[in-house]
């Protein structure tokens, strides 16, 4: 894969969510200075110390993990038996339940603003 987005004639001041895995901003979308770059379909795990393996799954930060694997975690916990998250037409309300089983189990939504390497972006998330 290869990060499609670096050849897209991105206007000043868009806000680009990339939530591929492989990210699809590259180095070229994300050193632009006119451009807002957020990490999407990310988890903060309840341990902020937690890791999954040496380089934590594609170099995410400790304490954070990809939403889709933070999803399967919550379903164990949580023992349902249903998927919440198939498909390209997801409920609001169905993603308004995972999101309550997620909270109580101790996950959040993860920082909106850095980059996969775990820097804080140049607009100050910290």
């Amino acid at each position: 894969a290869r990060p499609v987005l670096d050849a897209l004639p991105l206007r000043p001041g868009a806000i680009v969510c990339d939530v591929a895995r492989p990210a699809d901003a590259g180095p070229i979308t994300r050193e632009r200075q006119d451009l807002t770059v957020i990490d999407g379909g990310l988890m903060g795990l309840p341990d902020s110390t937690m890791r999954f393996g040496p380089g934590n799954l594609q170099g995410l930060p400790a304490g954070i993990a990809l939403a889709c694997l933070s999803e399967t975690i919550v379903h164990a916990l949580a023992g349902t038996q249903t998927d919440f998250g198939i498909g390209d037409d997801i409920p609001i309300t169905a993603a308004d339940a995972i999101l309550a089983l997620a909270e109580r189990h101790g996950f959040r939504a993860a920082p909106l603003v850095h980059d996969c390497a775990g820097q804080a972006a140049r607009r100050g998330a910290r």
